[in-house]
């Protein structure tokens, strides 16, 4: 789950500049919408890896 948190985060501060000024109406959706695809990757990817471990 910290993952899946970290992932939305980094990608919400990395992402909302550009999609503002690229969306200006629809800034805050888009964010929201990629954040919740890099979480739900990282969040498979880290279940995945925990998995492996012994």
């Amino acid at each position: 789950m910290f993952a899946a948190v970290a992932a939305f985060l980094i990608t919400r501060d990395a992402t909302f500049g550009f999609i503002r000024q690229a969306l200006p109406g629809r800034a805050y959706t888009a964010t929201v919408l990629a954040g919740l695809a890099v979480s739900a990757v990282a969040y498979g990817l880290a279940v995945v890896w925990l998995r492996r471990l012994p």
